[in-house]
């Protein structure tokens, strides 16, 4: 890697350190994600549009993690209630 000095307003500074320190990386990883996204042709609004897409993603994985929670306690009990009934027919 080769390195570069850029001037950012302290405002734009301020935010990519809160974004860097919100992903667990690097200000310098932010800058050169932003300019990968630049390169490829992404324009803001699609960049605006995935990362709006990305945080319902993971709300929608956490609800179903819990919904599978609950699917799973449910199984258990009614395997159990299952096992038991079972077990009282097996009795002489």
């Amino acid at each position: 890697m080769q390195s570069m000095m850029i001037y950012l307003e302290p405002e734009q500074k301020a935010r990519l350190k809160r974004r860097a320190e919100a992903t667990g990386g690097s200000v310098s990883r932010e800058i050169r994600a932003a300019i990968e996204q630049y390169l490829n042709g992404a324009t803001p609004n699609e960049v605006e549009a995935l990362d709006a897409l990305s945080r319902q993603a993971e709300k929608d994985l956490a609800e179903m993690r819990h919904d599978l929670g609950d699917i799973v306690a449910m199984i258990r009990g009614a395997m159990a209630e299952i096992e038991s009934i079972r077990a009282d027919k097996a009795q002489p």
